[in-house]
């Protein structure tokens, strides 16, 4: 009675490495439609944000319209939005949730 091994077994299916490469494909896809739609905003000394970080890190969820000048953010969620020196003067901030 001896040890008896099998070679024939791949480590893994084609349909499981193709199962994996298109779960790692939907997952890029996800992520970098995400941060594409990402808003920016201009500071006062003539650069642009873009996207808009999050004060944790990281780009922040708001995608709504740019943040600038005259904007309407009526209802805009910038809860931990990182809008150091933001030139937003008379931005409608109207209902807004920042902090």
């Amino acid at each position: 009675m001896g040890i008896e091994t099998s070679i024939s077994q791949p480590f893994c299916s084609r349909r499981q490495l193709m199962y994996r490469f298109v779960l790692v494909v939907i997952a890029v896809t996800l992520l970098t439609s995400s941060i594409a739609r990402a808003a920016s905003y201009l500071r006062i000394n003539g650069i642009v944000v873009d996207p808009i970080m999050a004060s944790g890190g990281g780009p922040h969820s708001y995608s709504g319209p740019n943040l600038e000048k005259n904007a309407n953010l009526n209802s805009a969620n910038l809860t931990n939005a990182d809008l150091t020196n933001a030139d937003l003067g008379g931005a409608d901030l109207t209902w807004a949730a920042r902090t």
